[in-house]
């Protein structure tokens, strides 16, 4: 294993989480060859410094604090080449939570008042497809009016 190709994964480790792909891919765009990215890549997963669940977890999280839906999400991590098993784990359309997260995109961004012309509605049902949410959470968003919890 070279030493090089491995202390470059470790830097880029130190940064932030990475996907085996994205891994892979940053150490092919540096020059390195296949064959000595395989070997880092296994040892990195040996050593734990590289681990595709904690990776999926950390993801959905920061996307989540920044406003993004689930349909974006697991198309981000389809991208990655993350394995669709572990995409459901972390990644549940269903969960209540969801029309929280979609109704404080919106408000974030539009205010509290609920839309009150089409245009309006319209912009920001754009808005929140843009962001990844499903047609339920966003229906269910643009037409509640539960802001006086």
């Amino acid at each position: 294993m070279d030493d090089k190709v491995y202390a470059s994964a470790i830097r880029m480790l130190a940064g932030r989480e990475h996907s085996c792909f994205e891994l892979r891919n940053k150490l092919k765009n540096k020059g390195h060859a296949n064959h000595e990215i395989d070997m880092v890549i296994e040892q990195l997963v040996k050593d734990k410094y590289l681990n595709e669940s904690r990776f999926t977890e950390m993801f959905v999280r920061s996307k989540i604090n920044r406003g993004v839906g689930p349909i974006k999400i697991r198309l981000e991590l389809q991208q990655r080449s993350v394995d669709e098993s572990l995409i459901d784990e972390y990644l549940d359309f269903n969960q209540p939570e969801w029309f929280e997260y979609a109704r404080e995109a919106r408000c974030k961004r539009f205010g509290e008042n609920l839309p009150e012309d089409i245009n309006e509605k319209a912009k920001q049902i754009r808005f929140l497809q843009q962001r990844g949410f499903t047609q339920k959470q966003i229906i269910n968003v643009i037409k509640s009016n539960d802001f006086d919890d």
